[in-house]
């Protein structure tokens, strides 16, 4: 979906970001990493705006045009800072998700796999199924 031309399928791509974002055990989190986001610079408001008013909103999520007009820019400026909005906002989530990945390896939930080559590749190892480990 992401990787179809944006204008043609820009409605699909926002109803399926909006939807994913509302997973009750994520929501939190992303509003702690908005946060986040505006305070990164002085674009980080405007950041943050544009990506409530077209993703988070418990509203209609809002249109390029629409975002433009409420801001006062043109809507070739919302598209170039949406783009730089989201990507701002993924490089926030992989840096949170990174540190919880660490904070697990050290606490043990999650196990290294660093014996590849003490492994045979079709021997199956069930004490450590996708890095898990299980008690």
């Amino acid at each position: 979906m992401m990787k179809k031309d944006r204008k043609k399928h820009n409605e699909a791509q926002t109803t399926f970001v909006y939807k994913a974002v509302r997973a009750p055990w994520l929501w939190d989190k992303l509003i702690g990493l908005l946060d986040m986001v505006a305070d990164f610079s002085y674009k980080g408001e405007l950041y943050k705006k544009i990506l409530w008013s077209a993703y988070f909103t418990d509203d209609d999520p809002m249109t390029n045009e629409q975002l433009a007009d409420e801001v006062n820019v043109s809507d070739d400026v919302i598209d170039y800072r949406k783009r730089e909005a989201i990507k701002l906002f993924g490089l926030f989530i992989w840096i949170y998700a990174s540190r919880r990945e660490q904070e697990d390896i050290i606490a043990g939930i999650v196990k290294l796999d660093n014996d590849d080559d003490e492994h045979d590749e079709n021997e199956e190892d069930d004490d450590n199924v996708c890095g898990i480990k299980e008690d």
